[in-house]
Formats: C-alpha cells, structure tokens, sequence
C-alpha cells in the first residue's frame, strides 16, 4: 500500500502530492499523484481537503454497500483485533506482524473493498510480494492472506464466488537448519558441560549466536569480564596453520593470514552475553595459561585467543564439527552443527519477543531481511523455548532451580 506524501520536483520547481481516492463506479481505493502546486502550502492544503473528501466518500460507500472493511483495513484488524488475542507464541506474533508491514501491505497498489476481492486481484498482490528481496515472501505472503480470508470468509464478508482454489502457490523452501525442541537443547548442553572439550564453543554459538569463524577468532582482548560482553572485530574461518615442505620433512607454521575481519560491516558488534559464557570463558582462561606455563614448546602465536586446542593452535572447525556430530550420534540427538545452533539462537531470542531488527544485529546479518527469510515460518507450532531458560540463557541451571 503506497504510504500518501508530499513530494517535491526540483526540476520543475513544483510539489505534487499522492493520495487516496475512492474510484465509485469500481468501488475501490486508487492513489494518483496530483501535480503543478506551486508551494508546500498549497499541496498540504490540497493534501487535507483530498482526504477529508476521501474520508467521506468511504463512509458513504461503506453505508451503502453495507461493507465495512477494505482489504488492508481488514487486514490491520485481523492482526490487532483476531491474531494478537488468541496466539500467545511471541515468534509467531513477531515474524506476521513483520511480514505484514514489510511486504503484504506494501505491495497492495490498490486497495479494493472486501466484497470486490477476487483470486486474480490477490494473485497480483502475491506477485508482488514475491518479487522483493526475501528468500520466503512468496510463500508466507500467500500463507498469512490465506488465513486472513478465510477468516473474512467465515464473516460472510467476501463474495460467495471467491474461490481459494485459484489463488496461486509457490515452491515450499526447505528449512535451512534443523529444529531442535527443548529437551534436546537441555540434553546437548548437559552432555557437552561432561565432555567439556567443546563446551564453551557450543555455548558461544547457542546462546551469542557466534559463526564459527567469530568463535575462533574471539580473543580475550575482545572479552569485557566487567560488563559482560564480547566484541565481534574478526573471525577466522580456515585453519591456523599451514604446512610447508622443506629439507627436514614437512613443517607446520602459523597462517598469519588467516584472519579474516568479520563477513560484513553490520558482523562488527559487542554483544552481552550471559553469566554461564563468562564463567566458561575465565575458566578457559585460566586453563589456557596452565596449558601455556607447562608447555612452552607450544606455538605461543595464539596464547591470548580462546579456542587453544593442541600444541597451543586453534581448534580446528573440523574438531569442533566432529566434535558436535560425535555428540548427537553418542546420545541419539539430531545432527546439528555449529551453524545450525547459531539458528537456534535466533529461534530463542524470537520466542522471547525480541525485534528481528535486534536479532539481525546480534547475529550480525546485513540486513534484517536476512533474518526474516531464515527464520520466518519455520517454528510456527513448535513449543516456546523461552519456558525452559532463565534469564541468563542456562536451560541446565534454570532447571536445576526449578527441582530445588
């Protein structure tokens, strides 16, 4: 739905104003731009007397036709006065609300009354929505206004000829990562705090929402022990070392170059993180230096980082991937990688009712539609997370509590 402005053209030196107007013989909202004003003055002016005249005009076709809503005005109070009451999932609120205001009500150009809805009409809105820059607005465009006219439907609100039948579909996209429910968490969490190997790592990824990389590249320069947080200022996506062949056999030295800055400008980020990460990472800490003090052989290059594993390099994406891999198949959990708890994170921050706008930035997506198309629609119907962590993140302590 195009939003009504005043715009001014510097090439003609006029305003011209865009507004809404009631197209009485096809009963509906069209929205032309009206040009030539020669000040700001004179296009607000116009401005107001359109809509004080489009206003009436809708109250006079509304009394007429008996029809009450347009279709985005049905779709305002079907989110506030239908949806927002009976779904108490906060992911669920947040990503329909999103979608609703970011792509559906966008790309509504004319905005026709309830009774006057056909499937082609819809199909073109579908259209639209399909054709901005998400991965799923096709889909879950077609999903929410299916479920919206429906619900007009069971109102007696549309025409009885309006058929669903020939609204248009799109291609279902799989899931990019794999959903694991509560329990699973609190199992994974529990048996890697035993193995302790990769503990903090899993801990960094699921409850930070770290890549990888940014786990490996994370070094203690980058750690605020005082306010609790971590900043994100590069990330090391290969490996730590590389192997060169020279008369005595094949060396291993320090790849310099393997540190990479983070994957875009909006990864660069200082992140709170919670009380279970800090411990984890000042017990790290304190293991490193013991590591470091009794074996001075060791490549001291990386003495200051987090994920020292053997002979003082970092630990590998494959150690940490196996490592995850080994775990799930030992204990019959789903095969997640470190990525795929990354997702988990998001998951959780939305069942707590946080902005995608925030989550993309904890996360360090470019743009929130990065996190919109991941995310939105894929844990519709799944239990809320949120009742099993505490505010701290830690599903295990919060547990813990809650049978003491």
């Amino acid at each position: 739905m195009k939003e009504t402005n005043i715009i001014y053209d510097s090439v003609s030196n006029t305003w011209s104003i865009i507004v809404k107007v009631v197209n009485k013989s096809l009963l509906q909202i069209e929205y032309p731009e009206l040009t030539g004003y020669k000040t700001k003055e004179d296009a607000e002016i116009a401005y107001h007397k359109t809509m004080h005249q489009f206003a009436m005009d809708m109250e006079n076709i509304k009394s007429i036709t008996g029809v009450k809503y347009t279709l985005s005005s049905y779709i305002e109070h079907w989110y506030v006065d239908i949806f927002k009451q009976y779904t108490t999932s906060p992911s669920y609120l947040q990503t329909t609300d999103w979608a609703i205001q970011r792509v559906i009500l966008p790309s509504i150009e004319e905005d026709h009354l309830l009774i006057n809805l056909t499937p082609e009409y819809i199909n073109d809105i579908l259209q639209r929505c399909a054709k901005l820059p998400y991965r799923t607005a096709g889909i879950v465009s077609r999903k929410i206004l299916c479920t919206i006219l429906k619900t007009a439907e069971a109102e007696e609100l549309l025409d009885i000829k309006f058929s669903f039948e020939s609204i248009i579909t799109f291609p279902r996209i799989p899931p990019k990562y794999i959903a694991y429910e509560k329990e699973d968490i609190c199992k994974l969490l529990e048996i890697a705090k035993k193995s302790d190997a990769i503990y903090l790592e899993i801990l960094l990824c699921l409850f930070a929402g770290l890549r990888i990389g940014e786990v490996r590249g994370l070094n203690y320069d980058h750690v605020d022990f005082q306010n609790n947080t971590i900043t994100i200022m590069q990330q090391i996506p290969n490996e730590s070392y590389i192997e060169i062949k020279t008369e005595n056999g094949i060396e291993r030295r320090v790849n310099e170059n393997c540190i990479k800055p983070p994957k875009s400008g909006a990864s660069y980020r200082t992140l709170k993180v919670s009380d279970i990460i800090m411990e984890e990472l000042r017990r790290r800490k304190e293991l490193n230096a013991y590591y470091f003090q009794t074996h001075p052989e060791a490549v001291q290059y990386w003495k200051n980082y987090v994920c020292i594993g053997l002979n003082g390099e970092l630990i590998s994406n494959k150690t940490v991937t196996l490592g995850l891999y080994k775990l799930c198949k030992k204990n019959g959990l789903p095969k997640i990688s470190a990525h795929g708890l990354r997702h988990i994170c998001a998951t959780i921050l939305l069942e707590q009712g946080v902005p995608l706008e925030e989550i993309s930035h904890i996360l360090g997506h470019a743009s929130s539609s990065t996190t919109f198309d991941i995310y939105c629609g894929e844990i519709r119907g799944r239990n809320n997370i949120i009742d099993f962590l505490s505010k701290n993140l830690d599903p295990i302590i919060y547990m813990v509590r809650k049978v003491g």
